[in-house]
């Protein structure tokens, strides 16, 4: 039996019964006397650990994210919050890498909405075809799940843990590949973990162990939130991750075979990155330097010679600043690419079209045009990049991408930035 001793300390005490043959009372009579013990060392407090059992716990929480940090009984505005007992922390990793802890609800991770076709399988939508995020089986190739790490320090046997997603663009698996049996997560919901019970700790400390991973499953953001209770439903700690998905979602994904020929056009390594460029099917009959200055309706080539140069034969840089001048204004400015309206890739030497009317210099005669101040297709779907419209070749699609993923292509460096 326990009880509270008259000093605050939890100890035992017994009963006694006594009889008239003691003199120390008539009849019979009982006492109570304290069973004590003595601290290890004067002035220490002695910490009673129970063994865990499976029925401990009964509690059922609602998982969400306290908006307080209690503070103990008896605490007031002089009185500082104390460093929980225990803490949880995620730890996020992004496109651009490790999230530190100070940008984690800030800045937060950003990790790609995941629609694109990593295992070139069929299906999916008109807009998405074979798009990943539509796949519950081993995506082969996958590489757009982010992980995610958790962490509970000290070890605890208790109690209750809460991985709680926010909102319906996210989903979180066992495996960066993803897989049946694999998923933890998918859209707005909670998983928990009774760490009480033998099988449930040992599947939450796996996933501490190896991580788990994050997919966006649309565009949007949500929350991430790990969070620890008590047996009795105390609020022990949280952490939260803020997660934003993105992709170049303004045109559609491309086919397996629009794939290939994207390769064929752009030649070499292929610099363009699954989730991060669409096709923009725009009708009209134009190459990437009628695009550039808003034109559907011609091919742009050697006759820049002759309507804005000297026509002497030889294309020259001079006489593309002379194009871009005369049919919008701009000038060539050494501005970044985002305050830029087109760029251009010039070839390295000037192009005697005389001569080699079918073999210019190369690389180079490309140009982009910014996709946020295109008229003719504006797209503001990225949150993050720089994005550029560009057409590949006289018979290639309309593509977006990140500024600089065409480069190093057949087209060379842009170094013109028109504005």
């Amino acid at each position: 039996m326990h009880a509270s001793a008259p000093n605050g300390r939890e100890i035992c005490y017994a009963t006694a019964v006594f009889t008239q043959d003691t003199g120390s009372c008539s009849g019979s009579c009982s006492i109570q006397f304290w069973v004590s013990y003595d601290d290890p060392t004067p002035g220490a407090t002695t910490t009673q650990i129970p063994t865990p059992t499976s029925s401990i716990p009964t509690f059922t929480p609602t998982p969400g994210v306290p908006t307080a940090t209690p503070t103990p009984d008896g605490g007031g505005p002089n009185t500082p919050t104390p460093t929980p007992i225990f803490t949880v922390n995620l730890t996020a990793h992004s496109l651009f890498g490790i999230v530190s802890e100070n940008d984690e609800e800030t800045i937060g991770a950003y990790v790609h909405f995941n629609l694109d076709n990593d295992n070139e399988s069929g299906g999916g939508t008109t807009k998405h075809p074979g798009g990943d995020y539509l796949e519950s089986e081993t995506v082969v190739n996958e590489d757009d799940l982010k992980l995610l790490q958790m962490a509970v320090t000290p070890y605890t046997f208790f109690f209750f843990f809460f991985l709680t997603i926010t909102s319906s663009n996210a989903s979180i698996w066992s495996s960066v590949t993803k897989g049946n049996g694999n998923m933890i997560l998918s859209g707005v919901g909670s998983q928990s973990w009774n760490l009480t019970i033998e099988s449930e700790r040992n599947e939450f400390y796996s996933m501490c162990n190896t991580g788990i991973y994050v997919e966006g499953i649309n565009s949007g953001d949500a929350d991430i939130v790990l969070q620890h209770y008590g047996d009795s439903g105390k609020f022990i700690s949280v952490d939260t991750i803020t997660y934003h998905f993105v992709a170049a979602d303004c045109g559609r994904q491309p086919t397996i075979q629009d794939r290939r020929n994207l390769q064929a056009s752009l030649g070499g390594a292929f610099p363009l990155v699954g989730c991060e460029y669409s096709i923009l099917d725009q009708p009209g009959v134009f190459n990437c330097i009628g695009w550039s200055v808003d034109q559907l309706d011609i091919f742009r080539s050697w006759d820049i010679d002759i309507i804005y140069g000297d026509g002497n034969g030889i294309f020259t840089n001079v006489e593309m600043d002379n194009f871009y001048l005369q049919e919008k204004g701009w000038t060539n400015w050494s501005i970044p690419p985002v305050t830029a309206e087109s760029m251009y890739y010039p070839f390295p030497e000037p192009w005697n079209y005389v001569n080699d009317p079918e073999e210019p210099p190369s690389p180079g005669y490309h140009a982009a045009r910014n996709a946020e101040k295109s008229p003719n297709f504006p797209c503001d779907c990225s949150q993050i990049w720089v994005m550029y419209q560009s057409k590949l070749g006289p018979n290639g699609p309309l593509i977006e991408h990140r500024w600089n993923q065409v480069n190093g292509s057949n087209y060379g460096q842009p170094d013109r930035f028109y504005f």
